[in-house]
């Protein structure tokens, strides 16, 4: 079976690379509420699209309030929901290869915001379904595949869907990593802020801002300052780069003035983003320049203080939440990582976003009281409303479990196992999800010149190599069959 599956997605390669690309074109970035479309104009958009191409392959399709398309190979109950999200984060700058939302495919690899996370990994989806159907082999089940349009921001369109539909007996979302993780990590999404009066002393900080998106690390992040010689401000930055590889860039903020005490600087910090579940992969601009501005020789101040508060707590490349007493791990879950991805800085307050992912020893207890007791002591609030996300844990000896891993050894021809994650997918939504899926393990030939923290979800230049791609849809078409004989026989 599987070697009829393999010559499928040979025929059929290039139009799998064309539908990705057609969803990549559309900038599904969630966007403001329109009527009827509760996720923006553009995540509608992708849904429509992604339900007419179904339809096109053959398959039955429907959206549905503009919150999911949901797509069916048969008839039948359910036995297997397969959950993939058409929405992105924000575009981001630093792109190499090509505009975000402009694919190409260059040297093996198809270049584009979503190619990796998820619009790639749904249409592999999509197409294993298709070949399965075209194959002419007949399921006792349903295979349903969910895509969604909010995965990136709250996931208000799976909730929506389940609040209609009952948990298929398994689920997998092909949005993350194989051989396959049973463990997603628990987490803290929120906000802090702080206000105070503005002080008019000189020198002082008029603002400081940074980031897109609470799980993305910054590459860019921008400061003001006033009443400091631009040779003092050059000669911190200087240092901080030393200490931190963020690169500064120290500009009048009118260059036709010269540069007398009193005068305003613009600060450029130049990180590297990343997704934020692997903060050591990329360089955060934000607390790098956090760093650099609490080190000026500016007037004490309320708002000075709170910054300084603020550095402390969240030291630049401290990942493991050290400096904010919350670091902890387990053998099982690995490390908890602590970072702030989004700081808006005025001269009456601030504001931020927290992004922690968290190990199943964590507890509100030994993490959340802790953290809000170290920001209360700096006069910074967390949001009222916080709650920990719990980690999401399904046992490695579950049928269905051991079945994918099966998928996996036949196709790559070596031992499967499964591991943990700091990210969050759909699969944590529901008892009896794993994730499955897409980057395999092991490293990739780089594309000559393209920066080492460039082309992975959530990043500049985003890719999907093309051979993983393949191999993926191929492990998903013989997940449907395999699955769905599991199930036959334990019925029987």
């Amino acid at each position: 079976m599987y070697q009829k599956i393999k010559e499928y997605f040979e025929v059929h390669k290039q139009e799998m690379l064309d539908d990705i690309m057609a969803a990549i074109r559309i900038p599904s970035v969630n966007g403001p509420e329109k009527p009827g479309m509760p996720f923006g104009e553009e995540n509608a958009k992708v849904l429509a699209f992604a339900a007419s191409l179904a339809k096109e392959l053959g398959l039955k399709a429907e959206v549905l309030e503009n919150k999911v398309a949901v797509i069916d190979l048969n008839e039948q109950p359910a036995e297997l929901d397969i959950l993939a999200h058409l929405d992105v984060v924000p575009a981001g700058d630093g792109w190499t290869v090509t505009e975000p939302f402009v694919p190409v495919i260059r040297d093996g690899r198809l270049y584009g915001r979503g190619s990796s996370d998820d619009k790639g990994p749904a249409i592999a989806a999509l197409y294993a379904m298709k070949a399965v159907k075209d194959l002419g082999v007949t399921l006792t089940k349903n295979a349903r595949l969910i895509l969604g349009a909010d995965e990136e921001t709250a996931c208000r369109d799976t909730e929506y869907y389940y609040s209609k539909f009952a948990e298929a007996p398994c689920s997998f979302s092909p949005d993350a990593e194989y051989p396959l993780i049973n463990i997603e990590k628990g987490g803290l999404y929120t906000k802090y802020s702080a206000q105070w009066k503005e002080e008019t002393a000189l020198p002082r900080l008029i603002s400081l801002n940074g980031g897109t998106a609470g799980n993305v690390v910054p590459n860019r992040a921008e400061a003001v300052v006033e009443g400091l010689s631009g040779e003092i401000i050059r000669d911190i930055c200087r240092k901080t780069e030393n200490e931190t590889g963020i690169h500064f860039t120290v500009e009048p903020v009118l260059p036709d003035v010269s540069a007398n005490q009193g005068e305003r600087w613009f600060i450029h910090a130049t990180g590297t983003s990343t997704h934020a579940s692997t903060p050591w992969e990329g360089n955060n601009a934000v607390t790098g320049l956090i760093k650099a501005a609490a080190s000026l020789p500016l007037s004490d101040s309320a708002g000075f203080r709170t910054l300084n508060g603020l550095a402390e707590i969240f030291p630049h490349n401290d990942y493991y939440g050290v400096a904010a007493g919350v670091a902890q791990k387990d053998e099982i879950s690995g490390d908890l990582t602590l970072g702030t991805n989004m700081v808006d800085y005025q001269v009456t307050g601030l504001m931020g976003k927290i992004d922690s992912r968290a190990p199943l020893c964590a507890s509100k207890e030994n993490m959340l009281d802790v953290l809000r007791a170290r920001l209360d002591a700096e006069g910074i609030q967390m949001d009222p409303e916080s709650r920990m996300t719990p980690p999401h844990h399904v046992p490695e000896d579950k049928p269905f479990v051991q079945t994918l891993l099966s998928c996996y050894e036949q196709v790559m021809g070596e031992k499967g196992y499964c591991m943990a994650i700091g990210g969050g997918t759909y699969s944590r939504l529901l008892e009896n999800a794993i994730t499955f899926g897409v980057i395999f393990p092991g490293e990739r030939p780089r594309p000559e010149g393209l920066p080492a923290t460039h082309g992975s979800a959530h990043g500049p230049d985003e890719f999907t190599y093309i051979p993983d791609f393949l191999r993926a849809a191929e492990i998903y078409a013989l997940a449907l069959v395999l699955l769905d004989e599991a199930a036959e026989e334990a019925g029987a």
